[in-house]
């Protein structure tokens, strides 16, 4: 029996909906706006820059659990169902000798606002990056950025992107303390 395959031995049709074309269209380009959104994984990552050092980076794939805003406008209720489930990605760059301070402000204020570290400040788990973070909800500003020197414009996360989000309180919980 050979192991070639030819194209008639399989069937290739499939049906795609509208929905699906445009969901791959936008896949990169979640519109600018406010999600509340779950870390679900965080990977590390070398980068090797064209010039310069390698260095790593924390990828964190955030699920959305709810559009917030969108283009500055509060979602409603429809729009924000189409987001929800869908993925926001964050690359953190790790401590680096040439770091600016910039960069390490981002981690730290990250890392703060998770609750990982404190306002006081201290040692930085060994986890904080591989474990802690996951599972870690924040209010997610989305932004567009452009780039001077690929002068293309790229949406990601805010710089400050990362924000506590607000804790509702029910006055029924409230009644067994």
């Amino acid at each position: 029996m050979s192991d070639e395959v030819k194209w008639m031995d399989f069937d290739t049709e499939e049906e795609v909906t509208e929905d699906e074309v445009k969901d791959v269209e936008n896949m990169s380009k979640r519109p600018i706006g406010k999600y509340l959104c779950t870390v679900v994984e965080s990977k590390p990552k070398r980068r090797d820059p064209k010039e310069g050092n390698s260095y790593f980076v924390v990828g964190l794939k955030m699920r959305i659990d709810e559009a917030l805003e969108i283009d500055n406008e509060p979602a409603d209720a429809e729009e924000s169902e189409k987001h929800e489930g869908k993925f926001l990605f964050d690359d953190v760059i790790m401590l680096r000798p040439d770091e600016s301070d910039a960069l390490k402000n981002r981690r730290v204020l990250i890392l703060k606002r998770a609750g990982i570290i404190s306002s006081s400040g201290g040692k930085v788990p060994s986890n904080a990056w591989s474990e802690l973070i996951v599972g870690k909800q924040f209010k997610i500003t989305y932004i567009d950025n452009y780039d001077k020197n690929s002068k293309k414009t790229y949406r990601q996360v805010a710089f400050d992107g990362y924000e506590v989000p607000e804790v509702e309180v029910n006055e029924d919980d409230l009644k067994d303390i």
